[in-house]
């Protein structure tokens, strides 16, 4: 059976990337996303970083990323539109800080809210992600530090 990122590359990438292959269960990239990532701004770089970290059936918002980073969440959204790898590097999973689903350059929030939905974020009835679907990526990236205040 094929996975869900096999399914939502199929259904949802440009033809043009041909970027993925799964081999014994594991993802590999081709070598132009490997020169892609290498080339970036460290800015761009730790967003999309970031944003591969994280889990599926969860969400994070543009400030939690602000935060790690320092760049500015609008800044971040920017960055994210331009996102040439959008399956690979899971923009869907970054909404506004009131879990309402804000842009997706692949076909909008509609689009978006189907991933989400396939991945197994749920939605209160107004449409946003409910908040036990939402992670802090600065008390994930920070949380071996106990004691430490930030």
């Amino acid at each position: 059976m094929a996975s869900f990122y096999e399914r939502a590359y199929t259904l949802l990438a440009p033809p043009r990337l041909g970027v993925f292959r799964f081999i014994l269960g594991g993802l590999t990239m081709d070598r132009s996303i490997h020169d892609y990532m290498s080339n970036l701004p460290i800015r761009e770089l730790l967003v999309y970083t970031l944003v591969s970290m994280i889990p599926i059936g969860f969400v994070t918002t543009y400030g939690s990323i602000s935060r790690v980073t320092g760049v500015n969440p609008r800044i971040v959204g920017r960055i994210l539109a331009s996102n040439p790898y959008p399956i690979l590097i899971p923009c869907h999973r970054v909404v506004r800080s009131d879990g309402s689903l804000g842009g997706y350059s692949m076909g909008g929030p509609k689009v978006k809210r189907r991933i989400l939905e396939l991945e197994g974020v749920k939605f209160d009835p107004s449409g946003r992600v409910l908040k036990e679907h939402i992670i802090d990526m600065f008390g994930v990236i920070y949380s071996n530090y106990n004691g430490m205040n930030f």
